[in-house]
């Protein structure tokens, strides 16, 4: 199961980015600041893509005023390297060829690196002879420049691509160069790069216990760099490593290293800890909680509605387990997500051809509005300027609404095609289930997917907006709009995902003995932040384990806890769980120290869409307690309200005993 990390996006950046604008206020000619907009565009781009773009954008704009080839060049090389991240490698090919035009002979520098994108592109693309060209282009760039980083990447993947040609030799020998590059320099990114590609190497080739030892060397450079994220790629590489070699009890103690209690973790961190658990659990034939950890995985993944490297990943270990559990139906149906989850790429596809547009546009736009400044100095002109980008905002919204509308009309076509296939698969293996509720589920992930990718470009142009506008010039009401098509755009995306759970509720299947201690646990990871942010404390006592569909009983806590700690002005914010055992029910109460519920809604309140707060004071879709009451309705019990005033409220969970263990 070998994996290349050095691929995948880092994410703590923002330390340097902060040193780098300091050397802006500093810089003593223009051309310094176009090299130090590059240097912040090349951060951004594992971090925030739209501001990647705003920078790449003011480098290029400021390079061709000046006559200043060279950064121009580097500007289109980081727009390229943006493109390859997102699998777009024609055009990140086509883009650094038009780079490499701008750059003069002496430009080794950045002609090191260029040549380094378009190998990694033909490497993508399994063009292996203009990828090694390229590569061996790039390693004399970067030797004449001295760029020993650079150097040092490209000896990586030199030997990279020689160890997939199976040439074992030559792929040692150049890992030998970059392991003699490592040692000259003392650089502990060099260094890094050596042990960490290394180790990939040798886990390709089954030599575990080797690639371990250079694993440690590389946790050894990343500690003293305190770069998080290069932490977690070397925990990450072990965890590989040990479940390969089925050391399924240090893989545990390592998945348990990945979510460190001292850092901030980030969305990729929870992801990456899902996902390499559920693959855990596939290695011990535990298809049960591999599935159970690959769904929280992938709703994790559906709350970011970004395109992400372990989504396909995850799906493919959802087919394979409900294949193994003889569950063919629900096997075929996650082969069809995968299938329609890559048929969605051409849709990203589009929205970032948008974003092309977006930045033409800008530096068309720019040249307008100086020609009009210079003509007029009066406060006409300011308010000309702000009902043009308001015009702007218009024009995009409807190009945005007809956007959605095509989709719409595209996946109601592609949805009659899905669900003819899927219906004769089905009946081939059983007739017992209905068939109404398949296609709801389907229509549910197609539709989650297509109106999430409108909405994403929505908050996307309103940030680029908040980025041109000049806010010495701009109205509080031209920054109100703006706001308000934010607050709406993140509205509809909690409705989404709201009507997309409770889609999804049926009566639970694949019962198991669940221990709720280990459901709550889980719990305070997924919602880690939010239990951060608001200082919040969970108590329970010794909870039960009850026969359950395990998945069903995770969002019944889930959504409880997270409603007492949102709907909560407490300093200290705390949540009692507990149970009684009856003689035909078992009853969970949850208990918090909240703002309360008149009672007079004690009923309302579990109805879809019901709110009764403002939606500017609290967020949310005001789908949370009708996914609870219809869980529980499914598995023969309900759920209550049974005590709310100022000093908060108390639900009560009521489970049939026969359920019990």
């Amino acid at each position: 199961m070998p994996c290349c990390l050095c691929a995948i996006p880092q994410e703590d950046s923002t330390p340097v980015i902060d040193s780098l604008k300091h050397l802006i206020i500093n810089a003593e000619s223009e051309k310094e600041k176009v090299d130090v907009y590059n240097k912040i565009a090349f951060q951004f781009l594992f971090i925030d893509t739209l501001k990647a773009i705003a920078y790449i954008d003011t480098a290029s704009t400021i390079s061709k005023q000046i006559e200043y080839p060279q950064g121009l060049a580097r500007a289109i090389n980081i727009l390229a390297i943006h493109h390859s991240f997102q699998n777009r490698h024609d055009k990140g090919i086509e883009l650094n060829k038009t780079a490499l035009s701008f750059c003069q002979e002496e430009d080794h520098f950045v002609k090191g690196k260029i040549q380094n994108g378009l190998g990694l592109s033909y490497q993508r693309i399994y063009v292996v002879d203009k990828s090694l060209e390229h590569y061996h282009q790039a390693l004399i760039h970067s030797s004449k420049a001295k760029d020993t980083m650079t150097m040092s990447i490209v000896l990586g993947n030199i030997a990279s691509v020689n160890a997939t040609q199976k040439n074992k030799k030559e792929a040692e020998k150049y890992f030998r160069q970059l392991e003699k590059v490592a040692s000259n320099y003392k650089n502990q990114n060099v260094q890094y790069t050596f042990h960490l590609r290394f180790s990939e190497f040798l886990t390709a080739n089954g030599d575990y216990d080797e690639s371990n030892k250079y694993l440690k060397k590389a946790l050894k450079n990343a500690e003293k760099l305190g770069h998080n994220s290069k932490i977690r790629l070397v925990r990450v590489q072990t965890i590989i490593n040990h479940v390969n070699s089925h050391n399924f009890e240090l893989a545990e103690i390592q998945l348990k290293n990945l979510i460190d209690p001292k850092v901030k973790p980030n969305e990729n961190t929870y992801i990456r800890y899902w996902y390499w658990n559920s693959q855990l659990e596939f290695q011990r034939k535990n298809y049960d909680k591999a599935i159970y950890f690959a769904h929280l995985g992938l709703d994790k993944i559906n709350e970011t509605n970004n395109y992400h490297f372990y989504k396909p990943r995850i799906l493919q270990t959802l087919h394979q387990s409900e294949n193994r559990r003889n569950n063919f139906k629900k096997a075929y149906i996650h082969l069809t997500e995968l299938k329609s989850w890559q048929d969605s790429i051409d849709l990203k596809e589009r929205g970032n051809k948008f974003i092309e547009l977006e930045s033409k546009y800008q530096s068309e736009k720019k040249e307008i509005e100086n020609a009009l400044l210079l003509e007029q100095s009066n406060s006409k002109t300011v308010q000309l300027k702000q009902r043009t980008i308001l015009a702007i905002g218009s024009l995009l919204t409807l190009l945005l609404t007809l956007f959605l509308l095509y989709i719409l009309y595209r996946n109601s076509k592609k949805e009659k095609s899905y669900n003819e296939i899927l219906e004769s698969k089905v009946a081939e293996r059983t007739k017992k289930l209905q068939e109404s509720n398949q296609e709801l589920e389907r229509f549910a992930y197609i539709a989650s997917h297509d109106l999430k990718e409108p909405i994403t470009t929505i908050r996307s142009f309103s940030k680029l907006l908040k980025l041109k506008i000049n806010p010495s010039q701009s109205s509080k009401q031209v920054e109100q709009y703006i706001d308000i098509i934010e607050k709406s755009s993140n509205q509809m995306q909690f409705l989404v995902n709201g009507i997309l759970d409770y889609s999804k509720l049926r009566k639970g299947e694949n019962k198991e003995q669940v221990d709720l201690n280990e459901t709550l646990e889980n719990v305070k990871i997924y919602l880690h932040q939010i239990i951060a942010n608001n200082n919040a404390q969970i108590i329970s006592n010794n909870l039960p384990t009850i026969q359950c569909n395990s998945i069903q009983v995770f969002q019944v806590f889930k959504n409880l806890i997270e409603n007492g700690i949102k709907y909560n002005q407490s300093s200290k914010c705390v949540i009692e769980i507990d149970f009684e055992d009856h003689s035909d029910y078992i009853f969970l109460t949850f208990k918090d120290n909240g703002i309360g519920i008149d009672l007079k809604y004690k009923d309302r309140i579990f109805e879809m869409f019901s709110r009764l707060k403002n939606q500017s004071e609290y967020s949310g879709s005001g789908m949370g307690l009708s996914i609870v009451k219809k869980i529980t309705s499914l598995m023969g019990g309900s759920v209550s309200l049974v005590k709310s005033d100022s000093s908060g409220t108390t639900f009560v969970v009521k489970i049939p005993k026969d359920h019990s263990a």
